[in-house]
C-alpha cells in the first residue's frame, strides 16, 4: 500500500505538462488510471500490483479499457515521455517517486522534532536572546513553482512543437487535413528524443511513404524512421573489432532506458534497425532483435 490514500493534485501542473499534452485524451486517460495505481504500489510510484508489473491485459482490466487499445496508449506515453522504466522495464512515474522521497525525509525529521539544521538554529537563538511568540501570524501559501516539470528551455514548448508538426504536415501534403491523430505529434516527438533527426531522419521518410497514402496518425512514420536512422548510424560508427574489450550491453541497455543516451561506436539503438546488441539482450529489455 502506498504511504498515503491521498496526494495533492495541481490541476495547473496537468493541464500545461507539454509531454502529456501531446498525447491523446485516450492516452491521458490512462494514465491518470495508472497513477492511481501506482500511488496504491509498493514501492510507492511503480506500476506494480502485488509486486508484480501488470500485462497489458491485466492493465486493460484495471483501468476499464479495451484490451487491443492498451499496447498503442502505452507507446503512445512511452514517446512522448510521460513515464520511465526501471532497468527491470517497470513503468514508473518521476514526479512520484520524488515527491515519496521528500515526504518519507519529512516524516523522518518530524519524528526527530523537525529539521535538524533548524532546530540547531533555533536553539543557539534562543538561548542568546529568548523572545515571546507574539501574535499569530497567517499561514503564507505554500511556495511551488506553476512551470512545468523538467521544461528548461527558453523557447515555448507549444511554439516547437507547431514548428514540428507544420513540417511534418507540409512533408506529407497534409496542411489542411482536419484529422485529430495529425494534431499528436508525440510519436515524432519520441524518435527526435531518442536521436533522430527531423530534417535527415524523419521528413525524407514522411515524404517518401506518405504518397498515395491516407495518414491519420504520425505513429504510422515510426518503423520506417526507426529503420533509415539505424541505417544512417550503422554506416556512421566504428565497426567493433575482436580485439575490443567487451560491451556491457546490460549496462548500455539501462542508460538508454534511463536517459536515451547510446554510444555512437555501438551502432543503432535499441528499436532501430541494425541495432548490435544481442537478441536475448534485447528480449529481456523489451525489443526485438533487430532484423
Amino acid at each position: 500500500m502506498g504511504s498515503s490514500p491521498w496526494v495533492k493534485w495541481y490541476w495547473s501542473d496537468w493541464r500545461s505538462d507539454p509531454k502529456l499534452r501531446m498525447c491523446s485524451l485516450a492516452a491521458r486517460g490512462l494514465w491518470a488510471e495508472m497513477l492511481a495505481l501506482m500511488q496504491e504500489a509498493a514501492p510507492c510510484g511503480h506500476l506494480l500490483i502485488s509486486g508484480r508489473a501488470p500485462t497489458d491485459a491485466q492493465l486493460a482490466v484495471l483501468a476499464g479499457a479495451p484490451s487491443e487499445q492498451i499496447p498503442g496508449l502505452l507507446g503512445e506515453l512511452e514517446s512522448a515521455g510521460v513515464f520511465s522504466r526501471t532497468r527491470e522495464g517497470v513503468i514508473y512515474s518521476r514526479r512520484m517517486v520524488r515527491d515519496e522521497k521528500k515526504a518519507r525525509e519529512a516524516r523522518k525529521n518530524g519524528k526527530c522534532g523537525g529539521n535538524p539544521s533548524l532546530r540547531k538554529q533555533d536553539k543557539i537563538s534562543s538561548s542568546v536572546n529568548p523572545h515571546d511568540k507574539g501574535a499569530d501570524k497567517a499561514q503564507k501559501p505554500e511556495a511551488r513553482s506553476q512551470k512545468p516539470e523538467e521544461t528548461t528551455s527558453a523557447v515555448s514548448p507549444r511554439v516547437a512543437l507547431d514548428v514540428i508538426e507544420e513540417k511534418l504536415r507540409e512533408a506529407a501534403n497534409l496542411q489542411n487535413d482536419p484529422s485529430p491523430g495529425l494534431l499528436v505529434v508525440g510519436p515524432i516527438l519520441g524518435l527526435i528524443e531518442a536521436g533522430a533527426d527531423l530534417d535527415r531522419d524523419i521528413l525524407p521518410v514522411v515524404r517518401a511513404k506518405s504518397k498515395g497514402r491516407k495518414i491519420r496518425s504520425w505513429a504510422f512514420f515510426i518503423d520506417a524512421v526507426r529503420e533509415a536512422m539505424g541505417a544512417r548510424t550503422a554506416a556512421a560508427s566504428v565497426p567493433l573489432k575482436a580485439d575490443d574489450p567487451p560491451v556491457d550491453w546490460e549496462m548500455f541497455m539501462g542508460l538508454w532506458a534511463r536517459s536515451k543516451i547510446w554510444p555512437q561506436r555501438l551502432g543503432p539503438p535499441p528499436g532501430f534497425g541494425g541495432c548490435r546488441a544481442p537478441p536475448e539482450v534485447l528480449a529481456r529489455h523489451g525489443y526485438a532483435a533487430a532484423a
